[in-house]
């Protein structure tokens, strides 16, 4: 039986070679997109799934309040996990990490390089992670002070193929010895790192009284549960802790905090919204997003299928009627059918392999993972295989099956079905209708998405972004930084130069400003400091009042400049004139005890040191020369190349002993909308990808149409019709299909993009004419794809459709 349904299938496939064709070529594309999608989510959905215990462990992040609004921080104190481990019975384990923010010069023997991503760790972090040693073991690798894990990747760096446990290696100027070496890390765990320092370091490095404090919110801790702890339980007895310990401290610095357990597996996909982060992140929605896109190809491919299917119902009819009428019973016909169609799906999953294997190279080098795709190493891919063949088959020719099997054979013999039924003429067009509206709803995300990453490129950030580049300064270059800057300056590619702390697109400081007079109170607030050249370097607006001046000695010691947001955070001024000269008090960094007073001088237009995801907060500019430690230059448009080896030339003559490691500050904020520029490429991808299947899939349809109503339009060109009137009589049932898809797609994809777009503090407006414009564009794809057969079958000499008559 199986053996006849194999040869009857081949044998339509031959008689309908179009037909075979766009339901093989659609769904060959979508089953290869959909295995590409589902690899990347699978792969998303992987990150820390594969720790012990992962249901217990938990990351402390910190919902922060307080005047100056609220935010969600993965920063939290490094006063929680001694605290939990001695206050809470419910804790089995805590650690505790602080990531080291600037690249240190590691040095062994001959080999010196500048690393970046380490953390100093507590040596609990190989109880809670499953990080294995390739040489070492984890008892008690950090145990100690100036002891280091490495990388695989590192250890190879510096000491080759050889186990370098046991050995020194020169970190700045300490000599740090290596305990461990980890087996290549999984790409699944939510840290990335190079390198883990004894967290004995930093104590013996900060003082007690802010190891222990409540206030600072810099550390990620992680907890450990005994089994059966409720979490939400947990949490409340914590926040109870937090308030009556924490909140006395916190408070005086104008905030307040409540902890937040954060499931271990929800770290890599649900930190979208929280701040001061140092996992790998990801996003749900954006790997949500992909699924559907992946599940609409898949459904527009298979609506081709049914549509075709359908479409060429009625010349099978005399089939059926046949088989009907000499014993073959309704189920035999569903079965043959089905087979039929499963046939045509597994033709087409066998095209659809290579097809994947060919793409995912491109799809890895894209996404920057090792994604595989091979049938021998993964158990379940047949499986899958398997499965997703006979699903899309069964799916995919059930209404078919039912529809044939069931016509009666006395109306088929006697002609009663030259034309497709009314309910499957309806079903044809809901089927259209929905394909035509996955594709405008793709379309207008696409538009909308790309919308607004033009728009966060080519937003003025309220300082110019370009030609500037900054690099943290070493050794003698702090003795004399004025003369420093002027070394730089010589160089005839460089317009300006400032140091300071504090640079957009880069490490910015958190503190307070004190808002004197009788209701003296301390806000948050983001500290720059900078020297007299900086806002003309980084070409700032000055809004009101004045700039930092050489010739005003107070200028050093007793002023601020503000920016516009921190007139209405602040409630200091209705306009930016009748800032200038309200007084503001700091706590200086280096003597706590000492309070900066002074008048602010100008307000600076706003400015975007993070990216637009977040609003511009309160932000005070001040002169405080013992914090500076980067300088920023501003090139001239020339010679980029020559202009930066010279500046690489004279570094090397400070001969600070450490290279020098600059960073453009535009590619700083092109990093932050790296996953929104991949979204916006891979969706343009699919979207191209899913209005190509359904074009196929149109083109099939209206070819069908057009052999059926042939003679009629013979009849109409003998009475004088002209070549458009035909061509409208034959598009214009597809183009109201594609006027309601536009109806429905176009709510749907309005709430959709609110949605993505709520997570951007500063998005565009989504305009009607960006629907109109995808519906025009649909529009225009299919009369394209559909005219152009009618057009064709309008030119047909009308003799040769009318001489069989």
């Amino acid at each position: 039986m199986l053996r006849n349904y194999l040869k009857i299938a081949l044998r339509q496939a031959r008689r309908n070679p179009s037909t075979t064709l766009i339901n093989v070529a659609g769904l060959s594309i979508g089953i290869s997109v959909c295995f590409l999608i589902g690899l990347f989510v699978w792969d998303e959905w992987q990150f820390d799934q594969y720790h012990p215990d992962k249901d217990r462990i938990y990351r402390i992040t910190a919902e922060r309040g307080g005047e100056g609004g609220a935010a969600h921080w993965a920063g939290t104190s490094p006063a929680y996990a001694p605290t939990l481990a001695a206050e809470f019975p419910e804790v089995e384990r805590t650690t505790r990490l602080y990531q080291i923010r600037q690249k240190l010069l590691f040095t062994h023997q001959d080999n010196s390089f500048l690393e970046a991503d380490g953390f100093f760790a507590e040596n609990s972090i190989f109880d809670l992670f499953a990080l294995p040693f390739r040489y070492g073991t984890p008892t008690a690798a950090l145990s100690e002070p100036n002891t280091i894990v490495l990388s695989p990747e590192l250890a190879r760096k510096y000491f080759g193929d050889e186990n370098p446990v046991g050995q020194t290696i020169k970190i700045n100027s300490d000599e740090v010895k290596v305990t461990g070496v980890l087996e290549s890390r999984s790409p699944h765990f939510h840290l990335d790192f190079d390198y883990l320092l004894s967290f004995e370091n930093l104590l013996n490095q900060v003082p007690e009284e802010r190891i222990n404090s409540w206030v600072w919110q810099d550390f990620y801790n992680y907890v450990k549960v005994f089994p059966g702890t409720d979490p939400k339980t947990f949490t409340r007895k914590l926040s109870a802790y937090v308030e009556q310990h924490a909140h006395p401290q916190t408070k005086e610095h104008g905030f307040y905090y409540y902890p937040v357990l954060q499931p271990l597996t929800d770290i890599h996909l649900h930190s979208g919204n929280i701040h001061n982060d140092a996992a790998v992140r990801g996003n749900s929605r954006y790997v949500n997003g992909l699924a559907l896109v992946g599940i609409f190809l898949l459904v527009i491919a298979g609506i081709n299928f049914v549509n075709m299917s359908t479409a060429r119902a009625a010349k099978r009819a005399n089939e059926v009627g046949i088989r009907k009428a000499t014993g073959a019973q309704q189920n035999q016909l569903r079965k043959q059918f089905l087979a039929e169609a499963t046939i045509i799906v597994s033709i087409a999953m066998l095209i659809a392999l290579p097809l994947t294997r060919i793409a995912l190279p491109f799809l890895n080098n894209f996404t920057d993972k090792s994604l595989e795709f091979s049938l021998f190493s993964n158990a379940y891919l047949p499986l899958i295989i398997l499965g997703l063949t006979l699903l899309i088959g069964l799916l995919a020719g059930s209404y078919p099956a039912f529809v044939l099997a069931a016509f009666r054979p006395a109306a088929v013999l006697k002609g009663g079905l030259s034309k497709p039924s009314g309910h499957v003429n309806w079903l044809r067009k809901a089927l259209v209708t929905t394909q035509f509206s996955l594709s405008i709803l793709l379309i207008s995300c696409v538009l909308i998405i790309l919308r607004q990453m033009n728009f966060l490129n080519q937003s003025d950030l309220g300082f110019e972004k370009e030609q500037l580049i900054h690099f943290p300064m070493k050794g003698s270059m702090f003795k004399n930084m004025e003369n420093t800057k002027e070394e730089f300056l010589k160089i005839s590619g460089v317009a300006s130069a400032s140091t300071c702390f504090g640079i957009p697109g880069d490490i910015v400081s958190g503190d307070n400003i004190i808002v004197p007079g009788e209701n003296r109170r301390s806000l948050p607030a983001r500290i720059f400091n900078v020297d007299h050249d900086y806002i003309g370097t980084m070409g700032m607006e000055i809004i009101a009042g004045r700039d930092f001046s050489r010739s005003i000695a107070t200028d050093a010691t007793g002023t601020f400049i503000v920016n516009e947001t921190a007139l209405k955070e602040l409630d200091i001024a209705a306009t930016p004139e009748e800032a200038i000269g309200k007084r503001l008090e700091w706590k200086m960094w280096m003597d706590k005890d000492t309070i900066k007073q002074g008048t602010i001088i100008g307000v600076v237009r706003d400015f975007h040191y993070n990216s637009m995801h977040e609003n511009v907060e309160t932000t005070v500019l001040q002169i405080y020369p013992d914090s500076y430690w980067k300088m920023v230059l501003r090139l001239n448009s020339g010679d980029l190349s020559e202009t930066l080896a010279a500046i690489e030339s004279q570094w090397d003559a400070f001969e600070t002993g450490y290279p020098i490691d600059y960073q453009f500050v535009d590619a700083g904020f092109q990093a932050m909308y790296e996953n929104e520029q991949k979204l916006s490429r891979l969706l343009l991808i699919f979207t191209v990808l899913a209005v190509f299947i359904a074009c196929i899939g149109a083109f099939g349809l209206a070819v069908y149409a057009t052999e059926q109503k042939r003679k009629e339009i013979g009849i109409r060109k003998v009475l004088g019709a002209s070549v458009g009137s035909i061509v409208a009589l034959m598009s214009r049932d597809f183009l109201k299909l594609v006027l309601i898809a536009l109806l429905i797609a176009t709510p749907i994809a309005w709430f959709l993009m609110q949605s993505w777009l709520n997570d951007f503090a500063y998005r565009i407006d989504m305009e009607w004419w960006i629907f109109a414009a995808a519906g025009v564009l649909a529009l225009a794809i299919a009369f394209v794809t559909v005219g152009s057969q009618s057009f064709k079958a309008a030119l047909t000499d009308p003799v040769q459709s009318l001489r069989n008559e």
